[in-house]
Order: C-alpha cells, then sequence, then structure tokens
C-alpha cells in the first residue's frame, strides 16, 4: 500500500461504467458577469465545455452561483460540464460506480472521509470532455491514511 498514492477516477453521468457526461447548461442564459451557468447544482465544480470558457472551472455554492467568475462573459450558446465534487473537500466523498471503479458525477455526496478530491483533470470538447474527465482522489479511510490532507 502506498500511502502517498493519488488515483484517477473517470467521472461518469451516473452508476454505470462509462456512461458519457451530460451538458448542464443546454438552456445558457447569456451572464455578463459570468457568474451564473444554467443548470448548475449546488456545490458543484462545473468547467466550460464549449465556449469563451473552455479550459476554465469554478464552484458553485448556494443557488448553483458560480462564486469566482469565470474570466470571460458567458454566451448563450456557451456549454458547461458539472461533477458534484468541491476540491480539498474533506466533507464529501465521492460515490463510485456499481463495479466500483469510477465516480458518478451525478451523485450528491456523502459527508464522510472515504476519499478526498486533490484535482481535477478536466476536459474540453475538443479533446472528448464528456468521456475523458477526471478526478484525482486521495483514500483517506486507511491504515496509512494522508497526512497531507487537514480536516
Amino acid at each position: 500500500i502506498n500511502p502517498d498514492a493519488i488515483y484517477r477516477a473517470k467521472l461518469n453521468n451516473g452508476a454505470t461504467e462509462d456512461t458519457a457526461l451530460a451538458i448542464v447548461s443546454a438552456a445558457q442564459a447569456a451572464s455578463a458577469d459570468g457568474l451564473t451557468v444554467t443548470g448548475a447544482t449546488d456545490e458543484a465544480t462545473v468547467w466550460g465545455y464549449k465556449g469563451a470558457n473552455v479550459g476554465h472551472n469554478r464552484f458553485t455554492t448556494a443557488a448553483a452561483t458560480v462564486v469566482i467568475a469565470f474570466p470571460n462573459d458567458i454566451a448563450a450558446l456557451d456549454e458547461f460540464l458539472e461533477v458534484l465534487l468541491l476540491e480539498g473537500s474533506t466533507t464529501q466523498t465521492p460515490t463510485l460506480t456499481a463495479a466500483f471503479t469510477q465516480i458518478d458525477a451525478t451523485a450528491a455526496v456523502a459527508a464522510s472521509d472515504n476519499y478526498t478530491v486533490v484535482g481535477f483533470q478536466l476536459r474540453d470538447s475538443a479533446h472528448d470532455g464528456l468521456n475523458k474527465s477526471f478526478a484525482l482522489i486521495v483514500p483517506q479511510n486507511h491504515a496509512y491514511g494522508n497526512p497531507g490532507i487537514v480536516a
């Protein structure tokens, strides 16, 4: 067992393995302040899939409002993806798929200490983000734990 291991887990749109993520902003409204992603969920990480904010991710809080504005205005045709996880939160744990090898990006997170998300590899439309986006996780609830993450 490597106590410093960081695991890369594929993000899915459900409990079934290899299910493509869904675009959350199908009816996106323009947002000149860069704070509103139509269809986003509370406490989620959203990222640009198509449009001016490709390559940027932000997290949402109450009322699904983006906490730190995207660097560019959000246009009506921009598309975003989301995962219901926040990087670095020790109060959330990802929900694994039925085979326990990937993460269900649509499942509400549980308050436990099984895993902590330490980063993401979030891809856009040019890099098949629907099928090739990942969370980087470290296990918390094992004999060695991970002393680098503090609750």
